[in-house]
C-alpha cells in the first residue's frame, strides 16, 4: 500500500471562479498518495482591491466551491487545507468583514494564516479611498485568526484515538525520552507538531528522519500529543 504523501501538490483558487468538475476529479484520483492542498485566495484578494461587490451568481458560485470541498473530503476524509488570507482592505466594511469570517467557518479550513492590509510600494491599492486604521486592520486580522484557531482546535481535537504516521524530527536517547515529529498535515516551522511520549515498548528506538505508528492521545495549543507504537 502507497504511504501518503506529505507536501501539498496542488494549488485552487476560491471564491474567485468555481471550482471545476476536473478539479474535483484531480483530487479524488491523489486522494490515495496526498492528503494535503493549498488553497490559493489570491483572487479573492484582487476583486476586494478592485471593490468588486460579489452579484448573486458569484455567491452561487460560493456555495459550489464549499460543495466541491465537501465532496474532497468525502473522497479522502483526512485530507487537509490550508490557505492565507488577509483583512483590513480599503474600504473593506464590517459586513464584508463578517462575510470572511462566515467563509472560515462554513469552509472549516484546516490551517488557515491571516495578515492585516499593509501599503505596498508601487501597488495600485495604495490609491484606493478608505484606508483602514492600522489598529482596525490589526483588530480583525486577531479576530479571523481567533475563528481560523478554534477551527483548527477542533479539527485536532478529532485525531485523538487514531493512528497516525509521524516523520520523526528529534528523538533524544534513541527517543527513550520521548521526541517530536510531524504528520503529514504538519509544515515545518508552520504548523504544528506532534509531541512524542517515550515509546510503549522499552525495544522501540525513534531515530530522526524516520517515519513511526503513533497514537494520538490528547492534544496541547496546536500541537497533538502521541504515543509510539
Amino acid at each position: 500500500m502507497l504511504e501518503p504523501a506529505t507536501e501539498s501538490i496542488e494549488s485552487f483558487n476560491i471564491r474567485s471562479r468555481p471550482v471545476n468538475e476536473s478539479s474535483s476529479l484531480r483530487v479524488s484520483s491523489v486522494a490515495p498518495l496526498a492528503k494535503s492542498f493549498s488553497i490559493s485566495t489570491s483572487k479573492a484578494i484582487a476583486r476586494e482591491i478592485a471593490k468588486e461587490k460579489f452579484t448573486p451568481a458569484e455567491l452561487d458560485e460560493e456555495e459550489q466551491n464549499l460543495e466541491r470541498l465537501q465532496r474532497w473530503r468525502e473522497a479522502c476524509p483526512e485530507l487537509v487545507i490550508r490557505s492565507t488570507f488577509i483583512a483590513g482592505f480599503p474600504g473593506e466594511t464590517e459586513a464584508e468583514f463578517e462575510h470572511l469570517l462566515g467563509f472560515m467557518r462554513e469552509a472549516q479550513i484546516d490551517r488557515a494564516g491571516c495578515f492585516a492590509y499593509s501599503a505596498v510600494d508601487g501597488a495600485t491599492a495604495n490609491e484606493l479611498p478608505g484606508m483602514l486604521p492600522t489598529e482596525l486592520r490589526e483588530e480583525r486580522r486577531a479576530r479571523f485568526m481567533a475563528v481560523a484557531e478554534a477551527v483548527s482546535t477542533a479539527k485536532l481535537q478529532r485525531r485523538v484515538g487514531a493512528t497516525m504516521q509521524v516523520l520523526i524530527d528529534s528523538a533524544p536517547a534513541l527517543g527513550r525520552k520521548g521526541g517530536v515529529g510531524r504528520s503529514y498535515a504538519d509544515a515545518p516551522e508552520i504548523d504544528g507538531s506532534v509531541r512524542l511520549l517515550p515509546p510503549e515498548k522499552a525495544s522501540k528506538v525513534l531515530r530522526v528522519g524516520e517515519f513511526t505508528r503513533v497514537r494520538i492521545i490528547g492534544t496541547q495549543g496546536h500541537d497533538l500529543i502521541g504515543q509510539p507504537i
